[in-house]
């Protein structure tokens, strides 16, 4: 029988994974409807493949990697699945608020027939994708083990104070 690490990794792997057919689904649906107003430049895609890059460390960390691991703690294991799920949840819930309305970060442009979104959990959180990728990022680096877990969270505290 797999132990309980293994088991919450496996968990943890899942409910960030799960958010990738949504994301695809949701942005083809997004663009067929309210296309962009211009096409992806050079520095959104570098902002996407970045945070591709970011996510496919975590992955391979969850997997089985150790990158700067710190002494095996179930009580961080079992916080960071909580963060992660909440994280996951938030970020789609985000998501599904915004409706035809999304476009990647990095890309920076308004589409056409472009809303403002101020009600569900926009009401309560000004940036719930922002919000539930960094907490969902910062819970599976707890679960991974790993000592990077304090630099993105200092990088998601900074980069939201900045925003």
């Amino acid at each position: 029988m797999p132990s309980v690490e293994i088991i919450i990794r496996v968990i943890a792997f899942l409910l960030l994974f799960s958010r990738i057919p949504y994301w695809l689904f949701t942005r083809k649906q997004a663009d067929k409807i309210k296309p962009k107003k211009q096409a992806s430049t050079h520095q959104g895609r570098l902002s996407r493949y970045t945070l591709y890059l970011a996510w496919t460390f975590l992955f391979m960390q969850l997997a089985g990697l150790q990158l700067f691991s710190y002494p095996s703690n179930q009580i961080l294991q079992v916080i960071g699945l909580l963060l992660t799920a909440a994280g996951v949840a938030i970020s789609i819930l985000g998501r599904h608020n915004l409706g035809m309305n999304w476009t990647h970060a990095g890309e920076s442009q308004i589409k056409q027939n472009h809303e403002l979104v101020s009600s569900g959990i926009y009401s309560y959180i000004r940036h719930p994708i922002y919000s539930g990728v960094a907490i969902s990022y910062v819970g599976g680096e707890l679960v991974a083990q790993s000592y990077l877990v304090k630099f993105f969270a200092v990088f998601f505290a900074l980069t939201a104070y900045y925003q």
